[in-house]
Protein backbone atom coordinates (compact mmCIF):
# COMPACT_ATOMS: atom_id res chain seq x y z
CA UNK A 1 0.00 0.00 0.00
CA UNK A 2 1.63 3.35 -1.10
CA UNK A 3 0.99 6.27 1.17
CA UNK A 4 -0.18 9.33 -0.78
CA UNK A 5 1.63 12.26 0.63
CA UNK A 6 -1.21 14.53 1.19
CA UNK A 7 -2.68 11.68 3.56
CA UNK A 8 0.42 11.51 5.41
CA UNK A 9 0.70 15.10 6.30
CA UNK A 10 -2.89 15.02 8.15
CA UNK A 11 -2.09 11.48 9.46
CA UNK A 12 -1.77 10.88 13.09
CA UNK A 13 1.10 8.99 14.52
CA UNK A 14 -1.14 5.90 15.51
CA UNK A 15 -2.71 6.02 11.77
CA UNK A 16 0.75 6.60 10.14
CA UNK A 17 2.12 3.09 12.34
CA UNK A 18 -1.21 1.31 11.46
CA UNK A 19 -0.24 2.10 7.71
CA UNK A 20 3.05 0.97 8.09
CA UNK A 21 2.30 -2.64 9.88
CA UNK A 22 -0.56 -2.76 6.87
CA UNK A 23 1.42 -2.31 4.56
CA UNK A 24 3.98 -5.09 5.78
CA UNK A 25 1.59 -7.27 6.75
CA UNK A 26 0.24 -7.27 2.84
CA UNK A 27 3.84 -7.22 1.56
CA UNK A 28 4.36 -10.40 4.16
CA UNK A 29 1.48 -12.03 2.51
CA UNK A 30 2.50 -11.33 -1.30
CA UNK A 31 5.84 -12.80 -0.24
CA UNK A 32 4.22 -15.95 1.28
CA UNK A 33 2.48 -16.10 -2.09
CA UNK A 34 5.42 -15.77 -4.43
CA UNK A 35 7.22 -18.56 -2.06
CA UNK A 36 4.02 -21.14 -2.80
CA UNK A 37 4.12 -19.95 -6.43
CA UNK A 38 8.27 -21.03 -6.59
CA UNK A 39 7.30 -24.34 -4.77
CA UNK A 40 4.51 -24.89 -7.43
CA UNK A 41 6.57 -24.54 -10.33
CA UNK A 42 9.43 -26.44 -8.51
CA UNK A 43 7.19 -29.59 -7.72
CA UNK A 44 5.90 -28.86 -11.54
CA UNK A 45 9.49 -29.48 -12.59
CA UNK A 46 10.22 -32.03 -10.84
CA UNK A 47 7.37 -33.87 -12.08
CA UNK A 48 7.62 -32.72 -15.68
CA UNK A 49 11.63 -34.06 -15.19
CA UNK A 50 10.32 -37.28 -13.67
CA UNK A 51 8.22 -38.03 -16.71
CA UNK A 52 11.26 -37.41 -18.77
CA UNK A 53 13.22 -39.94 -16.93
CA UNK A 54 10.64 -42.55 -17.06
CA UNK A 55 10.12 -41.81 -20.90
CA UNK A 56 13.89 -42.30 -20.91
CA UNK A 57 14.01 -45.54 -18.92
CA UNK A 58 11.28 -46.98 -21.21
CA UNK A 59 13.22 -45.99 -24.52
CA UNK A 60 16.11 -47.65 -23.06
CA UNK A 61 14.33 -50.81 -22.23
CA UNK A 62 13.04 -50.86 -25.61
CA UNK A 63 16.16 -50.39 -27.62
CA UNK A 64 17.31 -53.46 -25.14
CA UNK A 65 14.56 -55.57 -25.76
CA UNK A 66 14.89 -54.50 -29.34
CA UNK A 67 19.01 -55.19 -29.39
CA UNK A 68 18.06 -58.68 -27.18
CA UNK A 69 15.92 -60.07 -30.05
CA UNK A 70 18.23 -58.98 -32.84
CA UNK A 71 21.01 -60.48 -31.44
CA UNK A 72 19.03 -63.60 -30.45
CA UNK A 73 17.76 -64.18 -34.10
CA UNK A 74 21.65 -63.32 -35.63
CA UNK A 75 22.77 -66.27 -32.86
CA UNK A 76 19.86 -68.80 -34.29
CA UNK A 77 20.67 -67.73 -37.88
CA UNK A 78 24.67 -68.53 -37.00
CA UNK A 79 23.43 -71.85 -35.00
CA UNK A 80 21.50 -72.86 -38.10
CA UNK A 81 23.99 -72.05 -40.35
CA UNK A 82 26.60 -74.18 -38.99
CA UNK A 83 24.34 -76.79 -38.63
CA UNK A 84 22.83 -76.62 -42.51
CA UNK A 85 26.89 -76.77 -43.10
CA UNK A 86 27.54 -80.01 -40.91
CA UNK A 87 24.62 -81.59 -42.19
CA UNK A 88 26.00 -80.95 -46.39
CA UNK A 89 29.80 -81.46 -45.01
CA UNK A 90 27.96 -85.09 -43.66
CA UNK A 91 25.93 -85.59 -46.67
CA UNK A 92 29.62 -85.36 -48.81
CA UNK A 93 31.22 -87.94 -46.47
CA UNK A 94 28.54 -90.26 -46.66
CA UNK A 95 28.64 -89.86 -50.84
CA UNK A 96 32.74 -89.90 -50.66
CA UNK A 97 31.70 -93.57 -48.60
CA UNK A 98 29.45 -94.51 -51.57
CA UNK A 99 31.80 -93.54 -54.21
CA UNK A 100 34.38 -95.25 -52.82
CA UNK A 101 32.37 -98.39 -52.52
CA UNK A 102 31.90 -98.10 -55.78
CA UNK A 103 35.30 -97.65 -57.08
CA UNK A 104 35.98 -100.63 -55.08
CA UNK A 105 33.45 -102.75 -57.03
CA UNK A 106 34.45 -101.91 -60.20
CA UNK A 107 37.40 -102.62 -59.82
CA UNK A 108 37.48 -105.97 -58.45
CA UNK A 109 35.20 -106.48 -61.41
CA UNK A 110 37.48 -104.94 -63.99
CA UNK A 111 40.71 -107.40 -62.17
CA UNK A 112 38.11 -110.09 -62.22
CA UNK A 113 37.45 -109.45 -65.92
CA UNK A 114 41.17 -109.56 -66.53
CA UNK A 115 42.03 -112.13 -64.42
CA UNK A 116 39.18 -114.27 -66.09
CA UNK A 117 40.28 -113.31 -69.71
CA UNK A 118 44.17 -114.02 -68.35
CA UNK A 119 42.96 -117.56 -68.09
Amino acid sequence: MLLDIDDTATMTREEAIESVLAAEKAAERAVERCKAEAAQQIQATRQKAQRITDRAEHRIANIHRICDQLTSDQVNRIEQAAEDQAKQLLSHQVDLTVTAAIVEKIAAMLTEDIAGKAN
